[in-house]
């Protein structure tokens, strides 16, 4: 089994609530807070040890945590993908479009 494999079955759960707050703009959440969402979604609770302790071993949450202590976990707000926002500007959508409806070439 591949490390990658070991980690993604740790708690991906977990790992998709705190990349959604990190990726929401959220600083900080109370682990109270953190356990409410989770309990929705079926996961156990997490107390310091054991949130510690997906910490150390999932490199993912290393990632996206800028630091925890037993009340509050801070996320690291600079490990965010921005999203590219760059693509197809105006002119190239227009040539694009005019060349997918240029028939003249069928003629």
């Amino acid at each position: 089994m591949r490390f990658l494999e070991i980690t993604e079955g740790i708690n991906p759960k977990l790992f998709m609530v705190l990349r959604q707050l990190q990726n929401d703009g959220i600083e900080k959440i109370g682990v109270d807070e953190l356990n409410q969402k989770l309990e929705g979604m079926g996961v156990e609770a997490f107390s310091y040890e054991t949130f510690a302790a997906s910490y150390t071993i999932d490199p993912r949450i290393k990632k996206i945590i800028k630091n925890f202590n037993k009340d509050q976990i801070y996320f690291n707000q600079s490990a965010t993908d921005p999203i590219d926002q760059q693509g197809a500007t105006g002119d190239a959508v227009g040539q694009m479009a005019k060349r997918a409806t240029d028939l003249t070439d069928l003629a």
